[in-house]
């Protein structure tokens, strides 16, 4: 890794290691303490409101009593009379009446005797005649005292009245709860941060503010059921999650139930999350931007410093090195000049020994190449003098005429060429033609010679005499063939591909052994495994190659033993002039 991205990986490092910290203090520490201490308020706040709720109620409801008895008549006396007259009506109707002026949270009052028959303090309750006579139908005997709510939410409570002396049943009383009045008294004006419920012991609501559900009431219940315990924990209801505080009063006749969203609960744990989340990413964009900016001051020099040593490395000598400074990268610097005019001196000495010797290697080929082109093939010539012979012998005078003329055409060409080192390819294929031709005059061995040339690749210009080795070894190391009927063929196809010439040269002889690939492939890096192949042909075409092109070419042969044997030759692209 590079020393830029080190620094870089490292400084992220630091900072992601902070901000994970901060994230766990924000999400697990600040979360759980926020959780507690909201746990802690709400349930001082629900213990203190169904305390609240007891107290209030049972002051409404002794004011209530104390109020229809505190006469010198009371309702249960005169509710209690066997004919109702004008008079008994109208001091009911008056006990009725006093009670609303005197408690405050009392809007209206109805009183019911034991046949039936309505008595109204108020016109208030008159809308709701209907409702309370279906529910006194159920409760008229039930309980002491009742509270409840209707559906438009309405508070009301009932108190069954008994004459004292000697006691007895007299009816029931109705009053209709000023609700603001009851909330105020409860502190519940302004309250709208959760769910409340208050309820009596039987379920019934009294009170649902905040959004609070009879739906959501009865899953809690579900859930949680009453009890003389307290309960404050998480509960998961069908529309999310809650924070459920519900507390009994004293005599478990009222209960208190907060319901709150743990989104509500824990708002300000979340939005510091979000808050620290948009930080961090603020931190870490911020931290790479000064990262880059501090690696780009210190990697600069280090940079322009590397990149003059890969050019160097490359072998340009000549490229300037601006960096300079009285640093460590400063004295660097220094030191790469004067290690770059001492590489240049050396490689120059270098290059000027290599090309002595190897202009030294080339000549030494050439005159081999030389001497081999000066003697031809002793047996060749040999053999073509005893072919002309016999021909003069049979007094065959065309036949040695042609052989002749063929033979001087060679021979000039071949002597033509010995000063040149690279010939055109089609020359060269030329050459190989005639060779073919004459090879067949004299020895009658049945062989064809064709080439497939593309148009572009003629004139590229080949090491003079390359191909011919080639032929001359597919010829006499490739025959006899396992039919003896069949033809020789020896095939040639050249093509550009990119900037390389593409020469490849098949015939279907004898083929060769995997071995002596192998050694021929050596040979091509190694010269003195080329001194072990038998013969020049071989040795002769892969030291041309090697000195011509350097590692600029390809020597590959592919062959499958009595079947076939492909050459393939890639040499730089090279034209006349070029």
């Amino acid at each position: 890794m590079k020393l830029r991205n080190k620094f870089i990986v490292s400084f992220m490092a630091v900072v992601l290691v902070m901000v994970s910290l901060l994230s766990l203090y924000v999400n697990n520490v600040l979360s759980e303490r926020v959780q507690e201490e909201k746990a802690a308020d709400y349930s001082a706040f629900v213990q203190q409101l169904a305390t609240s709720l007891r107290l209030v109620t049972q002051e409404t409801e002794n004011a209530l009593f104390n109020q229809y008895n505190n006469n010198e008549k009371s309702l249960a006396s005169l509710l209690l009379k066997e004919e109702q007259s004008f008079a008994s009506v109208s001091g009911i109707q008056a006990c009725l009446n006093h009670i609303p002026l005197n408690v405050s949270s009392i809007t209206s009052v109805w009183a019911v005797d034991l046949n039936g028959n309505d008595y109204f303090a108020s016109v208030g309750l008159e809308d709701h005649k209907d409702d309370l006579s279906s529910l006194l139908k159920y409760n008229l005997n039930e309980d002491f005292t009742l509270w409840w709510t209707d559906e438009r939410g309405e508070i009301f409570l009932k108190k069954d009245i008994y004459e004292p002396f000697p006691l007895k049943y007299a009816g029931i009383i109705i009053a209709h709860i000023d609700r603001h009045q009851l909330l105020s008294s409860l502190s519940l004006g302004g309250h709208t941060e959760s769910m409340l419920a208050l309820f009596t012991g039987k379920k019934e609501p009294l009170i649902l503010t905040g959004g609070m559900t009879q739906e959501l009431l009865d899953q809690a219940l579900t859930i949680e059921p009453l009890s003389y315990m307290p309960v404050n924990r998480e509960i998961a209801l069908e529309d999310g999650n809650y924070y459920m505080t519900m507390y009994p009063a004293a005599n478990r006749s009222w209960y208190a139930l907060e319901l709150v969203p743990m989104e509500t609960m824990m708002a300000l744990p979340i939005e510091l999350s979000r808050v620290v989340a948009i930080a961090s990413a603020g931190i870490i964009l911020v931290a790479l931007i000064i990262s880059f900016l501090i690696t780009h001051s210190l990697s600069r020099g280090t940079r322009q410093l590397l990149a003059s040593m890969e050019e160097i490395s490359r072998g340009n000598f000549e490229t300037s090195i601006p960096v300079v400074g009285r640093d460590e990268i400063g004295d660097l610097a220094a030191g790469v000049r004067w290690m770059q005019g001492e590489l240049k001196d050396v490689t120059a000495k270098m290059i000027e020994h290599a090309t002595q010797k190897q202009e030294a290697e080339y000549e030494m080929l050439e005159l081999k190449y030389r001497s081999l082109q000066s003697q031809i093939s002793p047996h060749f010539i040999c053999n073509i003098l005893s072919s002309m012979n016999a021909l003069a012998v049979m007094k065959r005078t065309q036949e040695i005429s042609t052989l002749s003329i063929k033979a001087s055409r060679y021979l000039r060409a071949n002597l033509n060429g010995a000063d040149r080192k690279r010939t055109s390819l089609d020359s060269e294929i030329n050459f190989v033609e005639e060779y073919v031709d004459l090879y067949y005059e004299i020895y009658q061995n049945p062989c064809r010679f064709t080439a497939d040339v593309a148009d572009d690749a003629g004139e590229c210009l080949v090491p003079n005499m390359i191909l011919q080795p080639l032929v001359e070894n597919a010829l006499i190391h490739g025959y006899p063939l396992d039919d003896p009927d069949q033809t020789h063929e020896i095939a040639l196809s050249a093509q550009i591909e990119g900037n390389e010439l593409v020469i490849l040269l098949s015939d279907n002889g004898q083929g060769m052994s995997q071995e002596l690939i192998e050694r021929i492939s050596r040979a091509d890096a190694d010269i003195e495994q080329s001194r072990q192949l038998k013969g020049f042909g071989l040795r002769g075409v892969l030291q041309r190659l090697h000195l011509l092109y350097g590692e600029n070419h390809t020597f590959s042969i592919n062959s499958k033993p009595g079947v076939m044997t492909i050459i393939t030759i890639r040499i730089p692209c090279q034209y006349e002039g070029g």
